[in-house]
Parts: structure tokens; sequence; C-alpha cells
């Protein structure tokens, strides 16, 4: 129906003399909304209004004269110029009579169209960390995403449904320290669990799980374990600092090939059951894409060699931020008491992909004057999920020019103090970050 009046409107438009819109004018294109009120119809167009602006005519008579050149439709009961020049659209009886017999003779066909031929969408959802099983909220997110895909694909997208993994950083050392901690109590061992660490039952059976897997190769007494840490948060101490301090320890006891192997366990369980009860819930994905890949295939790495020609780390009010060159702050990389030198990003356990994979991200970016925000900063998390997914989404946009823009030393520069920088128009990325933030509508 929309686009049946829109079509009317286009005739009616083309009818009016010249004298009262130029043709330079008619260009602007028509637009038809549904309306909020039911009293003011069922659709309604501001195009008198609009072309009052170019014409320097009153738009009311533009709507008067738009309407008296309206064809005839048997879709519309009546049509009313409401306010300074609105026009509203009444359907008929015969317009949902119609409509209704469309829908029971094209049925599941009903809708679909190809509008969108040949372009492609990303839509990446639900990715719940893999840290535990989902919850409801992550069964909206799933209904919720599973519905956009689907909408995008019946009017002629082809649609890639992403899962993003957060299988790397800090957290997932957590779930690694958590799973070997159960493991302990299975061989025996007896302590208090970490206040910081991940307490649901799932831990103990996935606890069980690496004891039959691993037998007693991985334990160490509770003594050994704890020996000198800094106490947990119902000891009076800090929880965070606790935690860390355990991840460095079984580190060091167990080393990091067994480390990765528990978490590895661990991340297979938890991600095959969020598998499972998104299939159970009737969604899929065609791309399950894991952050630690961006580690693997070099990608952060190659990026931090790059750092100095490119990026500027630096340090600010104790959080390091990733800067560009017009002045914009793409976001906070490492939260304040982590570390604050490049090179301790570097070594860092878990930190290094906090940093760079930022930094990995952009260089799939437009490595030219794209912001990831608009000086207001993201929380460390929001700035490496943003990039991660934003490489992601654009991978390959820029293979073949990295070069040639990161020679381009006029693109980069330190961050001045309080700079505000406008966002670029039709920047995808910038207009994205604009509204996860909440600064634009």
């Amino acid at each position: 129906m929309k686009t049946l009046i829109e079509k009317l409107l286009t005739q009616a438009l083309a009818a009016l003399p010249e004298d009262l819109v130029p043709p330079a004018a008619r260009s602007l294109g028509v637009e038809v909304e549904n309306t909020r009120d039911a009293q003011h119809g069922d659709f309604a167009s501001n195009l008198a209004m609009r072309l009052a602006k170019a014409t320097r005519q009153n738009p009311r008579k533009l709507a008067e004269a738009l309407v008296r050149m309206l064809p005839q439709s048997p879709a519309l009961a009546k049509v009313e110029i409401a306010g300074a020049g609105f026009i509203n659209f009444f359907l008929s009886n015969d317009a949902y009579h119609a409509e209704i017999g469309k829908v029971l003779r094209e049925g599941r066909q009903y809708g679909r169209s190809s509008a969108a031929r040949g372009r492609s969408a990303q839509v990446e959802f639900v990715s719940a960390n893999p840290t535990g099983p989902l919850h409801v909220g992550h069964g909206r997110h799933a209904a919720f995403g599973a519905t956009v895909a689907n909408l995008l694909e019946a009017v002629g997208y082809r649609v890639e449904r992403e899962y993003y993994i957060n299988d790397a950083g800090r957290q997932m050392e957590i779930l690694a320290v958590s799973t070997w901690l159960r493991y302990l109590e299975q061989c025996g061992e007896r302590f208090a669990f970490p206040a910081n660490g991940y307490r649901g039952d799932y831990i103990a059976v996935i606890g069980e799980q690496l004891f039959a897997a691993e037998g007693v190769k991985l334990r160490h007494s509770a003594a050994e374990i704890f020996k000198d840490l800094p106490p947990d948060e119902p000891q009076g101490g800090d929880k965070d600092a606790h935690i860390d301090a355990l991840i460095a320890r079984a580190r060091l006891l167990i080393g990091d090939t067994a480390f990765r192997r528990v978490l590895d366990l661990a991340l297979a369980e938890i991600l095959g059951d969020i598998r499972e009860d998104l299939r159970e819930f009737g969604v899929t994905f065609d791309y399950w894409f894991s952050e630690r890949t961006l580690s693997d295939d070099g990608s952060v790495e190659r990026a931090l060699l790059t750092r100095d020609r490119a990026i500027r780390l630096r340090c600010k009010a104790s959080a390091m931020v990733m800067t560009h060159g017009n002045g914009a702050c793409i976001g906070d990389i490492v939260g304040p008491g982590h570390a604050s030198h490049p090179e301790q990003v570097r070594h860092h356990p878990g930190h290094l992909g906090l940093a760079c994979r930022a930094v990995a991200a952009h260089r799939f970016l437009h490595l030219g004057r794209c912001v990831l925000d608009n000086h207001h900063a993201f929380s460390s998390q929001r700035a490496e999920d943003h990039a991660a997914r934003f490489a992601d989404a654009h991978r390959g946009a820029a293979v073949g020019r990295e070069e040639e823009l990161l020679n381009r030393s006029d693109l980069w520069t330190e961050r001045g103090a309080g700079v505000d920088h406008e966002v670029e128009e039709g920047c995808e990325p910038c207009r994205f970050a604009r509204l996860r933030n909440g600064l634009d509508a």
C-alpha cells in the first residue's frame, strides 16, 4: 500500500504546473510513512512541506494542488490535509480485502521481493561470552537477530549470520582457572573457591570431565597453589588481584600448554551447549568467528609491527588509549591499573588482545579517517568488541592498501586534549559507534 501511495503522489507531482513546482524541485523524492494515530489515517506524507522549502510556496497550497492531481484509486477511502501541509491517506475496506486475498494467494512468498538482490549483509547477534550457559536475555537477542536476518533475506539480501565468540582475554583465563580448581577438587584438594571465579554447577561438571581426561597429571597441592597469594575479597583483599594471581600461579605450575588444554576443554563444552540451545530454539549461524584467531593467525602481531608508523598508544589518566590522526579518541584499550606502556601491552597476558585486536581490526577497516567514537570513550571491553567486529564485517576491505595508507604520516598524529571530532558523514563504523553510545536517535 505504501508503494501504491508513493506512485500516486509521484504522478500527482509530475502533473503540477512548472510555475508552481519548477523541474529542479521535483527531484526531492516522495516519502510516505505510517501514521502514529489512526485518526490521521493509515499513511501520511510531508511532500508538500518539503517542496515548500525548494519552491518558496505555501505548503498548504502545495498540498491542495497535490491532492487535486492525485489519480483516483479504489484503495483510498479519502485523503485529507492536516496542519501546515501534511497529506493523510485513509485506506478503503477494498484495499484491506484485496491485501488479504494477496496473502492467501502468495502464502510464504508474501512480502518477499528482490529489492536488495546482489547486496550482502552480515548480522552478528547473540554472541554471548562462552563462559556459561545462555539465559533468557540471550534468547531475546537470538529471536531479534534471527528475525532481522530473515527480513533482510526476504527482500533479497545475501545474509551471513554470525556468532562472534569472545574467546580471548581475561574472562577466558578466569574460566580456565575456575575449571582447573574444580578439577583439583575432584583430585581431593580442599580450599576456598575464589570470589571472582565462575561458580556455576556447570564448571564442576567440566572439572569432572577434565579429571576423566587428564587423571592426576595436572594436580598440585592447595598449599602450593595458594602460598603467598594476595588475599581474596572475603578475607578483606581484592578479588581481582587474587584471581589474577591464581591465573599466573596456574600457568607457572602446569605450564601454558596444559593451561590452554584446560581452556579449550571448557570452551568446547560451553560452546557445545550454546550451539545446542540455539539449535533447539530454531536459530543457526553461518559463521562462528573466534576472537582468538586474530592472535593465532598473526593479525595482532602484524598490527604491533606497524604500531610505530600508524598507531600511537599512550598513557592518559592511567588508561591506554588508541588515538586517530584527526584528534579523535578511538577508544579505551587498557583500563586503569593495567599495562601502561606498549611493550607491557605486548607481553602482559590477556592485555595483548585488549590493545591490539583493536589495532588489528583497524587495519581491516578504513585505515584512513574512520573513527569509532566521538571523543566519548568506550569502556575497554566495548572498544575491543566493536573494533574486532568491524574487522570481521569489513575483512579484506583495505587489502592491498595497507602499506599505502600506513605510510601516509598525515593521517596519524597525537590526540590533542579536548578535541571534539565531527563524525564523518557516510562512515558506517562512525554511525554505528554513535548509535551504540546513544549519541544519535
